[in-house]
């Protein structure tokens, strides 16, 4: 099983993980809510480089690299990182992919976005 966090930029990375789950949430399978997460593999989503955010990229994608650094010590977290794909080739957010507000993607947005994320989940779950 699978479960796909996907956070605001307005979190800490502390933040993030301690809404999450528990610390001990991997060893003993249980989220604060005492529903029981045995064997569930947690994959964590990069923050996405927006126009309407990208002010605030530098801190994000820092916050990008102390979480994939965290789920490569953990053994059951898969970080996957979908930065490059929405990002044109200026390095700036690729303004085809989002809809006019520069912060949700559009459906060719989305199509990048699940080519990216699909295959790692469903790798995930042996499909």
């Amino acid at each position: 099983m699978t479960l796909l966090f996907l956070r605001s930029i307005g979190f800490g990375l502390i933040t993030i993980l301690m809404f999450m789950f528990t610390p001990d949430c991997f060893e003993y399978g249980t989220f604060r809510t005492g529903e029981r997460a045995e064997g569930a593999t947690f994959s964590l989503q990069t923050f996405s480089p927006t126009k309407a955010r990208w002010k605030v990229w530098d801190e994000a994608d820092k916050a990008n690299k102390l979480i994939a650094a965290y789920a490569a010590t953990q053994h059951k977290v898969i970080f996957i990182d979908t930065t490059n794909q929405l990002l044109g080739a200026d390095g700036k957010p690729n303004k085809a992919l989002f809809i006019w507000d520069g912060l949700h993607l559009n459906v060719d947005g989305y199509a990048v976005w699940t080519s990216t994320i699909k295959p790692i989940l469903e790798k995930d779950l042996g499909h």
